[in-house]
């Protein structure tokens, strides 16, 4: 089916846009928990931007580390969340 939904190249973007607002989300919120959650979810954006550009790339025969690469960017960027995100005190209601 040709010129449904979004192209690979535009899912694999939404998907790490969406990652980086969850990112962005995790930084400024008020629980650990919730930091934690928003941190999965992001992953999970990431691994399935991850898979479709994989897909993409064995259809055009073009696959070359991906994975090693998304294991990269995923360090650096919790190792920047680490580093960027206040410590708290257990976690907070409300």
């Amino acid at each position: 089916m040709v010129g449904i939904g979004p192209s690979a190249d535009e899912a694999t973007d939404q998907l790490r846009e969406q990652a980086t607002c969850c990112r962005r989300l995790a930084r400024s919120s008020r629980t650990d928990i919730a930091s934690r959650a928003l941190l999965e979810v992001a992953r999970h954006f990431e691994t399935d931007a991850f898979r479709i550009e994989r897909e993409s790339q064995d259809r055009r025969g073009e696959y070359d580390n991906s994975a090693t690469r998304l294991r990269a960017a995923l360090a650096s960027q919790e190792a920047m969340w680490l580093r960027v995100r206040p410590s708290t005190n257990g976690d907070r209601n409300g």
